[in-house]
């Protein structure tokens, strides 16, 4: 369809999204390319509103890392549209899949948070961060655009949930979800989310589908942050909290504390010895002092959080019987032999205490600043490769295993997923865990089943039937025997209600019958032999012969 806008000439189509279309054009009066954001359609009046909103709130807004806006106005066949500067440096979806580099990441983070609090200033609460909607100049400055769910903080701040709902499902904040008032602190969940998919390349949260993607956010465990990313931990800690009260309170102190994270790592050095006797006038004492510069300052960190809820809960409520886990042992040897100081070995060895302390109480993962996983990290920060912290992470995996393992012998899916999340977090590529994680699916997906049957969900509704799991668990495990039993199962009940119809001389509903149980088993004998008698002509009169019949056989 061609699209005629007066004073641009339109030359191809950038990006599609549900309701609008972006198109790169050429401004003629200025001679300069310009990016036209066009409405394709709208259902009823609050989409038009919406889109119009959009172009009021950017105008409203003069920021270097907001994106300008030139026009806004309607077509000639009265689409509305908006004209907006065109960033060639395209969008931080498709940075991702490269690896950002950590440093990349918390620069566009501090540009990003700088332009949100200069946005939550003027009373805006974007609503709806995410990668696609951070593009860039060719200069790679970070550029925050798509307004279009924004919303003034003093009007109603709520997300429906009826079809419209606002922002994308992998990166809604809990509150959102549950369609709770929304402030600024939605926003910085957002970019929390942003933050972790920038840093592991991976999606936090993110469910079959994606009701179960926002179930997620509300109820499943923070993410941890795999090996060598662990001294942002913290930093997303106070991004995507479950409550708003555990985040950052404004876009202005993540920066700040983005800002601390930035600055050079001061490694751990010794105060050379001084003249005794200065010592000794100085301090009334004899003897060196040992001076450490931590990366971030305290005062940004909350005391290790109480009260977590049983569902989070590191320690089961009746450990299950799992092998004692095996501790490292304090002298194992390391691969490496760097220079280290001798506070650097006493620290290790703390480190390595306090690690095993935490397996022992299973305090794997959580809570934080207080767990075994932390503390190995903390060592391999201080010595890169230390045999025992490796061993130790290695544990912990176990771990998770083990537990998991457990919680599937007693068919707890939910619980069984929950552990091998964790557990997945720390080692992505754990082969144990990945087939106990394929194991708890399929459990899951055979008590879908099973249920749906129960229901007489054989193959309807779409995406919710028997037949739809049973085919899920054959795409994991393609020769599953409760699965093509299962599906067999469909098609004797349809080949049921087909005989059921027939002795009723109801024909069309038995070829309906028929139909769909021959489309999940076509080479089902029952199901072709019902098939012969679906002819009303050739079928009926023999039927109704054997009706008669039956009270004097």
């Amino acid at each position: 369809m061609k699209i005629t806008i007066p004073g641009y000439k339109i030359e191809h189509l950038i990006a599609e999204g549900g309701t609008a279309s972006v198109y790169l054009a050429m401004q003629e009066s200025l001679q300069r390319h310009v990016a036209i954001k066009l409405l394709r359609k709208f259902e009823n009046p609050e989409q038009l509103t919406r889109f119009l909103n959009e172009g009021r709130i950017i105008a409203s807004l003069n920021h270097r890392n907001v994106i300008n806006i030139h026009d806004i106005g309607v077509t000639d066949n009265g689409r509305p549209y908006i004209s907006m500067e065109y960033l060639e440096g395209g969008d931080l979806d498709a940075r991702i899949p490269k690896k950002v580099d950590p440093e990349d990441a918390l620069q566009w983070l501090e540009a990003i948070g700088n332009c949100l609090d200069f946005v939550h200033q003027k009373g805006i609460i974007h609503r709806d961060i995410k990668p696609g909607n951070i593009l860039f100049h060719k200069d790679g400055t970070a550029i925050l655009t798509d307004f279009g769910t924004a919303k003034q903080q003093e009007s109603d701040a709520r997300l429906t949930m009826d079809g419209r709902a606002f922002g994308s499902p992998y990166y809604i904040s809990p509150e959102q979800a549950a369609s709770k008032n929304l402030d600024r602190r939605t926003d910085i969940y957002s970019l929390g989310i942003v933050l972790y998919e920038m840093l592991t390349g991976n999606k936090p949260y993110k469910g079959d589908s994606h009701i179960e993607t926002i179930v997620a956010h509300m109820s499943d465990p923070l993410p941890v942050l795999p090996p060598g990313l662990h001294r942002y931990q913290t930093l997303i800690r106070k991004m995507i909290a479950k409550s708003p009260d555990d985040r950052f309170t404004s876009a202005a102190e993540m920066v700040r504390f983005v800002q601390q994270l930035r600055k050079p790592v001061k490694k751990t050095r010794r105060m050379t010895w001084a003249p005794a006797g200065a010592v000794a006038a100085a301090l009334g004492i004899g003897g060196a002092l040992l001076l450490w510069q931590p990366v971030i300052p305290e005062s940004n960190e909350p005391p290790a959080t109480p009260g977590i809820s049983t569902s989070e809960a590191e320690t089961p409520e009746s450990p299950p019987d799992i092998a004692e886990i095996p501790l490292p042992e304090p002298g194992d040897p390391v691969s490496e032999t760097p220079v280290s100081t001798s506070s650097n070995e006493q620290r290790i060895e703390e480190l390595l205490s306090q690690a095993a302390a935490a397996l022992k109480e299973y305090r794997l993962t959580t809570p934080v600043d207080n767990n075994a996983y932390d503390y190995y990290q903390q060592i391999l920060e201080l010595h890169p490769q230390h045999a025992g912290a490796i061993k130790g992470i290695n544990s912990i995996a176990d771990v998770y295993g083990d537990l998991a393992e457990s919680k599937l012998n007693q068919y707890n899916y939910a619980a069984a997923r929950r552990h091998l999340h964790r557990g997945l977090d720390i080692q992505p590529e754990n082969h144990r865990l990945l087939e106990l994680q394929k194991k708890s699916n399929i459990g899951r997906l055979l008590s879908q089943a099973d249920m749906a049957l129960k229901e007489n969900r054989l193959t309807m509704p779409k995406n919710n039937n028997a037949y739809y799991y049973y085919q899920r668990i054959l795409e994991l495990r393609p020769k599953h025997k409760q699965a093509l039993e299962g599906i067999t199962g469909i098609a004797d009940a349809y080949a049921d209600l087909a005989e059921s119809r027939l002795d009723h001389f109801n024909y069309v509903a038995a070829k309906k019958y028929l139909r769909r149980g021959l489309a999940v088993q076509p080479e089902n004998a029952r199901l072709q032999e019902l098939q012969k008698n679906t002819n009303a002509f050739r079928d009926a009169p023999g039927r109704l012969w054997k009706k008669l019949k039956s009270p004097f056989s």
